[in-house]
């Protein structure tokens, strides 16, 4: 699945199978919003942004539409963030361009996105990691991949999103090292929406590094094993929801399913 959406996209595919959550700071609130959104603040600090996620209480049968104010830092974290507590169907927006007609922008600041008390939903740190979880790991089958800058801007002047094709030569010749036939653990300033980039130009799983880090201090060296079947084993041992972020990977999910929120798991915590 494309992980990215237009606004006309969703206008040709119902606004109402949507539900649209704007990213913000705590001190920083919106001037203006899709009508129907809601606001989620999202937290510098890593246990706390991760904490907040699991709380969070999203309406079931809808697809996760997460936007900002345009420069995609906060939304890309929120992205990730739903993706490790289980949400299958989590799309970013790019740039609004034009307003099609359907769409109406509300003044203001949207209500918040509701919180239950507890963090009851699950969290995939083996696809969301902080920089302990990182430095932690004993061995990885992915590349270390850092993206501090993305020197490019993903849309065109229209507001799509640029072919794959020309994302992939555009991460090349940012100077970003990596290889398209292996999968990644991204890190660095722009690691969030770097990830999302690169998963989708390689097809290949992409787990991030939430904290921002220069190079994990504990990894003197190579600790990543390039064996093709690294990543299966990988993905077959996660004994949980959300297994990988490739295309047309499926595997079946040794929980079962379970519809409310007292439960280590949601409706939502499906395998991707």
């Amino acid at each position: 699945m494309n992980p990215f959406i237009t606004i006309q996209e969703c206008v040709d595919q119902g606004l109402g199978n949507f539900i649209f959550i704007y990213c913000s700071t705590l001190f920083q609130q919106p001037s203006g919003y899709i009508s129907g959104s809601f606001l989620l603040s999202i937290e510098d600090n890593s246990p706390r942004f991760i904490s907040t996620i699991r709380a969070l209480e999203v309406p079931e049968g809808k697809s996760i539409v997460v936007y900002d104010s345009g420069d995609y830092t906060l939304s890309s974290k929120a992205f990730w963030g739903f993706r490790a507590a289980g949400f299958e169907h989590v799309r970013l927006l790019l740039r609004i361009v034009s307003i099609p007609t359907g769409v109406e922008i509300i003044t203001g600041s949207p209500p918040h996105i509701k919180k239950s008390s507890s963090a009851y939903l699950p969290f995939n740190n083996e696809i969301v990691l902080t920089k302990e979880d990182l430095e932690s790991k004993k061995t990885f089958y992915q590349q270390l991949v850092q993206i501090n800058y993305l020197a490019f801007d993903i849309v065109d002047s229209n507001g799509g999103l640029l072919p794959s094709s020309e994302l992939m030569n555009l991460l090349q010749n940012s100077g970003i090292k990596f290889s398209s036939s292996r999968a990644s653990i991204v890190f660095g300033k722009k690691a969030c929406l770097g990830g999302i980039v690169l998963n989708y130009v390689t097809g290949r799983s992409v787990a991030v590094v939430l904290d921002d880090i220069n190079k994990p201090e504990t990894i003197g060296g190579p600790r990543s094993r390039s064996n093709s079947v690294d990543e299966d084993k990988y993905q077959s041992g996660i004994s949980g929801y959300t297994v990988t972020v490739d295309e047309g990977v499926s595997l079946a999910s040794k929980r079962k399913v379970v519809r409310n929120k007292d439960t280590a798991l949601c409706s939502n915590c499906l395998i991707i």
